[in-house]
């Protein structure tokens, strides 16, 4: 492409399977059989083939990495530094003097909701159980998002923030249509719930519908949309990523162009409708150094 522009075509987010693994940036195969003794499934990639390799059983496997890549449809990286105020008697003319601190760097990722056998996941297999009453129903979503606990302190490696999460907020939408020979779904009353996405996708906990939306139209359906919250921990199986979980990633925004740092996923939405592919959203952000480097 002219003037080293680029498309889209090559962006890439890679999770490392655990916090002791390492993810590096190397040119090519010789620069990476030179890192000084990798742990196993340590990753390594490749920008002269755009490529990523694992290291198993005392040997690098080409293309391994594989495994641990996450398939997006978009994902937006945005960094920003803190600012203050640093004006004094020493600043010079008339205009205000300021000092940067440290950067936020966060990624918002969406794509393609996939089961196990990386297929991606149309409403076939859609389900919804409330207080052991199967309901039919045309969309329903799941949210879960972590309260973020600021941990930046002088430990904090390179320039970034540090980030911990606390407890998380759930909730999810379902939308059915109009029933005559059902009672409509008990409000404000907590009770055992499973969401079926897919199969082998699925979210179980104690549900609580804390509101009722019923839309009547002449020539439609007649729908209900209820929300609710989740009531404590939930058993679930949606995503390839792990929220709550401080682990090294990659981010590649072009060709050889990368983010590496360790990062913590802080929530997650997956939604699925009759008419529609399934999808789920990620919210991450990386942990204190990050390093970059070019096309070059």
């Amino acid at each position: 492409m002219a003037d080293g522009k680029q498309a889209g075509q090559e962006i890439h987010l890679i999770r490392a399977a655990a916090s002791t693994n390492t993810i590096s940036v190397v040119a090519d195969e010789t620069a990476r059989d030179l890192i000084s003794t990798p742990a196993e499934n340590d990753l390594a990639y490749l920008k002269s083939e755009d490529r990523y390799d694992s290291y198993e059983s005392a040997a690098w496997v080409d293309n391994g990495g594989d495994d641990y890549k996450q398939d997006f449809r978009t994902a937006d990286l945005s960094e920003a530094f803190s600012v203050v105020d640093v004006t004094d008697n020493l600043t010079t003319g008339d205009g205000k003097e300021t000092a940067t601190v440290r950067a936020e760097r966060s990624i918002s990722v969406s794509a393609v909701l996939q089961n196990a056998s990386v297929a991606v996941v149309g409403a076939t297999g859609m389900a919804f159980v409330f207080n052991s009453v199967p309901y039919g129903v045309k969309s329903m979503n799941y949210s879960e998002s972590y309260d973020e606990i600021d941990v930046t302190d002088s430990n904090t490696t390179g320039d970034g923030t540090e980030t911990q999460v606390a407890r998380a907020t759930r909730e999810s939408q379902i939308e059915l249509v109009l029933l005559n020979n059902l009672d409509d779904i008990v409000l404000a009353t907590a009770e055992t719930t499973t969401m079926t996405f897919f199969a082998g996708g699925t979210v179980t906990g104690s549900w609580r519908p804390e509101s009722l939306d019923n839309a009547n139209t002449i020539d439609d359906a007649q729908l209900q949309t209820y929300n609710g919250s989740w009531q404590g921990a939930v058993t679930e199986s949606l995503g390839n990523m792990t929220t709550n979980a401080v682990l090294p990633t990659l981010l590649v925004s072009a060709q050889g162009k990368t983010y590496n740092g360790n990062a913590i996923v802080l929530s997650k939405t997956v939604a699925i409708a009759i008419d529609a592919e399934g999808t789920v959203d990620y919210s991450i952000k990386f942990n204190g150094a990050v390093t970059k480097t070019s096309n070059a």
